[in-house]
């Protein structure tokens, strides 16, 4: 049986931890921090979108994931309305 919480994580859980759709604010939020840090010339592990991201775009033949960093998280339900 698998352990109910990753090794080396907080037993109370986070927002990452939650076994929800994850909130667009929080997806944006998270990629904001790794275009920050690259425009920086830092490093930064997102668990979000590391090894086994939570989303993951395809384009191209063949198909390529696009990197996190080109991903833009919008609300688009007025788009287009005028």
């Amino acid at each position: 049986m698998a352990p109910a919480v990753a090794a080396g994580r907080d037993p109370v859980g986070t927002a990452e931890d939650a076994p929800v759709a994850a909130r667009r604010r929080y997806l944006r939020d998270e990629l904001e921090k790794i275009r920050t840090a690259l425009a920086r010339g830092d490093e930064y592990r997102s668990d979000l979108f590391d090894e086994e991201p939570v989303l993951s775009i395809m384009t191209g033949n063949p198909l390529v994931p696009v990197p996190p960093a080109e991903i833009a998280i919008v609300n688009l339900e007025t788009w287009g309305n005028g």
